[in-house]
């Protein structure tokens, strides 16, 4: 069990940070990301609260949405895979 947290801390910390450029940047909503890594969004809530992923809000149709980018939606495929 020790060892699984160490490699999924590995995981986190290796994870590369955005950089800012002036491509199109494909976002995900909440939904989408929750079908396509398959976690539930109370597993997400956990993510976020523990610093697994940082929130990114972005306002969509004058609503505050939550949006994830690919290289979320691939981390945390990677996450899970691991995990299981």
């Amino acid at each position: 069990m020790a060892g699984s947290l160490v490699r999924a801390l590995e995981l986190v910390l290796a994870r590369p940070q955005g950089s800012a450029t002036a491509e199109r940047v494909e976002r995900y909503s909440c939904c989408r990301f929750l079908r396509g890594v398959g976690i539930h969004a109370k597993t997400l809530s956990k993510w976020e609260r523990n610093g697994v992923l940082q929130r990114q809000t972005e306002v969509i149709l004058k609503s505050p949405t939550r949006v994830f980018s690919a290289e979320d939606v691939e981390f945390g495929r990677t996450l899970i895979a691991f995990i299981h």
